[in-house]
């Protein structure tokens, strides 16, 4: 099932240059936007406490991708296209062992699940909704397969949600 629909997500990217640089602007740039929208955002608020409920998300979702990272080291998981030789990814990677679970998946996961903490549930689900984005943007690339970019949007939201709670517990 996981090769399959990875197989016809990644059919998509080599059809056309156009679609083929939304696919690399979704996997690669658009969290270095959306990252650095969100530090502008925090900055621009007006109380302290507002602004150390942002950096607390942050906090949130780097240490969600801090464990999925101890994760990523004990566990072999390669990436699509070294199972599949015939697949050639949208963009070369240098590290080819540590597809599970995708990164940019936690981060990204981990970051929405944090903001429905702190903030309001708007920003939450814009979150999300950014993260599914990078999340598919990947597997279509060939980088992924879906199993890796699921586990790392379910492990991410939910402890960037558990430790906020636990911050917010706490701080506030």
């Amino acid at each position: 099932m996981d090769q399959k629909l990875f197989l016809l997500l990644s059919s998509l990217s080599g059809q056309s240059v156009w679609l083929d640089k939304l696919i690399y602007f979704c996997a690669v740039l658009l969290s270095w936007v959306v990252v650095i929208v969100l530090i502008v955002w925090i900055l621009g608020q007006k109380s302290w406490p507002e602004k150390v409920k942002g950096v607390l998300v942050f906090f949130s979702a780097g240490l969600s991708w801090w464990l999925a990272s101890l994760f990523k080291y004990a566990y072999f998981s390669p990436r699509p296209f070294m199972e599949l030789f015939q697949n050639k990814p949208l963009f070369t990677m240098d590290i080819w062992w540590d597809s599970l679970p995708s990164g940019h998946a936690v981060l990204f996961g981990a970051l929405a699940g944090a903001s429905f903490v702190f903030k309001n549930k708007k920003i939450g689900f814009g979150l999300s909704a950014i993260a599914i984005v990078i999340a598919v943007a990947r597997v279509i690339a060939g980088v992924h397969w879906p199993s890796d970019v699921l586990a790392g949007l379910v492990f991410g939201g939910s402890t960037g949600y558990l430790v906020s709670y636990f911050f917010n517990r706490i701080f506030f």
